[in-house]
């Protein structure tokens, strides 16, 4: 029988050495709760054992997941701001053809005559 030295808070995950080195260091939790019984109520220890390898596998997988999920948010936000800057680009640069644009016919000496398919006059100097 091996003997550990550790003392036990609720909820709260503690490392444990055992006393003989032969065995690898484990992780405990415990927690405490009050389980109705009749007329005596009587208190209900739980301890959860682990061995280290177990959750830092464990840990690591967490953070995989948390990390994961961080470059995935951030990679959708990117796109969204790619997106929003090639809005702003064709918008800026259709300003300025239709700037252009207007200022040929404003500056044109002859007259600048606008046909639809019909052949109505949609726009003149």
């Amino acid at each position: 029988m091996v003997h550990f030295g550790v003392e036990f808070a609720p909820n709260l995950l503690s490392k444990v050495t055992p006393m003989s080195g032969s065995m690898p260091a484990s992780y405990v939790s415990s927690s405490a709760m009050m389980v109705p019984s009749g007329h005596n109520p009587y208190q209900l220890k739980l301890l959860i054992f682990s061995d280290s390898t177990f959750l830092e596998k464990f840990l690591w997988d967490r953070r995989v997941s948390f990390y994961t999920a961080i470059a995935i948010v951030l990679l959708l936000f990117s796109m969204a701001l790619s997106l929003i800057n090639r809005a702003s680009n064709r918008n800026r640069k259709l300003a300025e053809a239709r700037a252009e644009a207007q200022a040929v016919v404003t500056g044109a000496i002859d007259a600048i005559l606008t046909l639809d398919n019909q052949g109505a006059v949609t726009s003149c100097n």
